[in-house]
């Protein structure tokens, strides 16, 4: 009878166990999907250190860039974050305050200076 017991505890504490781990891997697995719905609607510019322009790994020039931003925020849901990345030797000021205007003028206000 006191084995019974025994093994009827532990079924119950193995259960609550879990259920509990259950609960853990289900917030994580809706962390990891905020953080891949995130990334999905972020642009990346990096400036490089020959001052050339990337968005999204493409080059782009300063005069095509307002389109090219328009381009990308229709394909992308709700309303994207941009990450500007300057190199510190070559980047200018001038040049990141630009491209945070092109990007305000699309309506992308979600802004982040990046350094490396």
């Amino acid at each position: 009878m006191m084995t019974l017991r025994i093994t009827i505890v532990l079924f119950s504490l193995t259960i609550i166990v879990a259920c509990s781990d259950t609960d853990h891997t289900v917030k994580r697995l809706e962390e990891a999907k905020g953080s891949q719905e995130t990334e999905k609607n972020t642009l990346f510019i990096v400036i490089d250190k020959a001052g050339n322009i990337k968005l999204d790994g493409k080059s782009v020039i300063l005069d095509s860039l307002k389109q090219e931003l328009t381009d990308k925020r229709r394909l992308l849901d709700g309303s994207p974050m941009i990450i500007i990345q300057g190199d510190k030797s070559n980047a200018t000021h001038e040049q990141i305050v630009q491209i945070m205007d092109i990007a305000r003028q699309v309506d992308i206000v979600d802004q982040v200076i990046a350094t490396e």
